[in-house]
């Protein structure tokens, strides 16, 4: 059970970040979600290009976690590792793309101590206890 819930948490904090992506390619409008190319708290301004670029990287963590997600739920080894990636690489889009994205900070923060937590006791996500 504990195993189907975290792979399912992270799968859909994994479609989330394909908000980043069609919202960077102008493929959808979202009000909470606009278009921009400032982010990290208006101290940078990407270009459009840059927006794009970072847009991808929206796009390879949803995927990263997607896949996390399942390997989790299969139980592959390196599927904490995977998820420990995954996780790094939206908590550095989510500083960019602040203060949209805060609430995606503090999600990132404890998928990240969970992963060490678990690598510190020798188990896996999902694993019970």
């Amino acid at each position: 059970m504990q195993r189907s819930a975290v792979s399912l948490i992270l799968g859909l904090h994994g479609l989330v970040h394909l908000i980043g992506f069609l919202s960077a390619w102008r493929i959808v409008s979202l009000r909470d979600f606009p278009y921009t190319t400032v982010g990290a708290w208006g101290h940078l301004d990407l270009g459009d290009q840059g927006a794009r670029l970072l847009g991808f990287a929206w796009l390879a963590a949803a995927l990263l976690f997607m896949i996390g997600a399942f390997a989790i739920w299969t139980q592959d080894p390196w599927a904490t590792r995977l998820v420990g990636g995954a996780a790094s690489l939206s908590l550095l889009l989510c500083v960019l793309g602040s203060p949209t994205t805060t609430a995606g900070i503090a999600i990132d923060v404890l998928i990240l101590l969970e992963v060490l937590y678990r690598q510190a006791a020798g188990s896996t996500l999902g694993a019970t206890g």
